[in-house]
């Protein structure tokens, strides 16, 4: 099922959210609403079949890795993290967290709006106006 799961392509972020494992349907429900709650200047879009978010450039976006829910920052490595929870996971400007449980999101609500808040600072500063990605 899982290999079924990530040949579709999705429409929406609703769509891509509804056609996940029902375990991880919470998870990104959470993430979508969280992300979106942090700037009414944040938009979202399917790119590259995933749910992607954008202000001034890519700011975040969030999908699975071997069935659990992450959510990345595409300039997280300018991101100072002071939690330690990013992983780069070999990658040299995209960070990621994963987050397996709903309780896993709740549990790191705060850190979360915090980093959300400073990449949209980063894309304001460093960002381009008028660019999706």
């Amino acid at each position: 099922m899982g290999l079924f799961i990530h040949s579709m392509k999705y429409s929406t972020i609703e769509d891509y959210i509804d056609r996940q494992l029902p375990e991880n349907q919470p998870v990104f429900e959470e993430l979508y609403r969280l992300i979106l709650n942090a700037s009414h200047l944040i938009q979202g879009a399917i790119m590259w079949n995933t749910p992607y978010f954008y202000h001034r450039g890519g700011v975040c976006y969030f999908s699975t890795q071997k069935k659990v829910p992450y959510l990345a920052f595409v300039h997280g490595n300018a991101l100072l993290d002071e939690a330690g929870l990013l992983e780069s996971k070999e990658r040299k400007q995209v960070k990621s967290i994963s987050l397996p449980t709903l309780q896993d999101l709740q549990k790191h609500l705060p850190y979360l709006q915090e980093l959300l808040q400073e990449a949209l600072l980063w894309n304001e500063q460093y960002g381009k106006v008028g660019k999706k990605w």
